[in-house]
């Protein structure tokens, strides 16, 4: 189940915390072709405004990763590009090629309570993708001001504060894997967000935070497996490919090594 190539791959697992993990950010944004230009214009231009605009996003060029660090070359890019590129992956691969499908990256939370529950949501029917999935705590990585570099840690932080309510106080963030979404060709950064607030706790501040209209309602999970596998399985088709992705890389990299560690 956990290796459906047609939701998601895995590019790498970890278990990093922020010291770990370094940015090379590359200001200048790729030059797309021209007709490409064109397209991504006259695509934005057709759709309805009430919900979305053109934000700037890091892209992902390249990773290294080792044992004890992990680095992620970055560049601009931004929400229309995005947006386009995710209704015409095959089109721009055909035409220009690969290195021209957006590869904004995403960043997605595994959110774990400090009672032991796995909290996520169900997306609004307004948002600009997978509009009422299953999904994680999560967004992208804003362009830095000022010549400052991204901290994708900051970013994710940030992105937890705004959804649920939370401060940064009140969660410990590790990354803990890269994955690639199959349908659109998008990385994704998968952290797990070990938070000090019981479930009832987040519950209650997430539907009175800053962007609490990006969903309708706000699930949980007993954080096992014998909880978490069937769910996947049964909801399989109302996850976002991020989300569901982001559960199996947690399962593997925190549910199964920790009950291998107690020898179950």
């Amino acid at each position: 189940m956990c290796s459906d190539t047609q939701l998601f791959s895995t590019v790498f697992t970890c278990c990093l915390c922020e010291s770990d993990v370094s940015i090379t950010w590359d200001a200048t944004p790729m030059h797309l072709p021209e007709e490409m230009q064109r397209q991504v214009s006259r695509f934005w231009m057709s759709l309805p405004k009430d919900y979305i605009y053109n934000g700037q996003l890091a892209r992902l060029e390249s990773w290294s990763l080792d044992s004890s660090s992990c680095r992620l070359d970055l560049r601009p890019s931004d929400y229309r590009t995005l947006v386009y590129s995710n209704a015409h992956v095959e089109q721009i691969q055909q035409t220009w090629g690969a290195h021209y499908l957006s590869r904004a990256l995403g960043i997605s939370a595994v959110l774990v309570s400090a009672d032991k529950n796995l909290v996520f949501m169900r997306r609004s029917h307004t948002v600009g993708e997978f509009p009422g999935c299953y999904d994680v705590f999560g967004g992208h990585i804003d362009n830095p001001t000022n010549g400052q570099v991204p901290n994708v840690f900051v970013s994710m932080a940030q992105e937890l504060e705004e959804e649920t309510g939370m401060q940064q106080s009140d969660f410990d963030l590790r990354l803990i894997g890269l994955i690639e979404s199959t349908p659109n060709q998008k990385p994704e950064l998968v952290f797990i967000a070990n938070a000090v607030l019981s479930r009832e706790s987040i519950l209650s501040r997430a539907y009175e935070a800053k962007d609490h209209l990006e969903f309708t309602e706000v699930h949980t999970l007993k954080n096992e497996l014998k909880h978490i596998k069937p769910f996947l399985k049964a909801h399989q088709s109302e996850f976002s490919p991020s989300a569901f992705g982001s559960f199996c890389v947690y399962m593997r990299t925190c549910l199964f090594d920790m009950r291998a560690s107690r020898g179950n």
